[in-house]
């Protein structure tokens, strides 16, 4: 899994923000919020983006995407968002290839 592009947005706390750069661009296969982990607040990741960062965890170069990843989901286990057995396998199948 490689990144693409990588976005820098700023949102106003709006209840809908347009992004006018991205329009006619093509939908990523996943997003991550936050990807350098400056922002402040509550960023969880979509289904989508999910299910495609368990499938290629141990792709994504980044060690601090990584932790993001598995910290996020780990957040959305304990606010009850997302099922335990869900962290358990996603750490499961990655786990190998960590290096730090």
């Amino acid at each position: 899994m490689k990144i693409i592009w990588i976005e820098e947005i700023h949102i106003d706390s709006k209840e809908l923000t347009s992004i006018e750069n991205l329009i006619g661009k093509p939908a990523p296969s996943a997003i991550l919020i936050n990807w350098d982990d400056w922002g402040y607040g509550v960023f969880e990741i979509d289904a989508v983006s999910i299910e495609k960062f368990s499938q290629n965890l141990s792709q994504i170069q980044s060690a601090l995407a990584w932790n993001l990843i598995y910290s996020t989901v780990f957040m959305m286990v304990r606010e009850g968002k997302m099922a335990p057995n869900y962290y358990i396998q996603l750490v499961r199948n990655h786990i190998i290839n960590e290096t730090s």
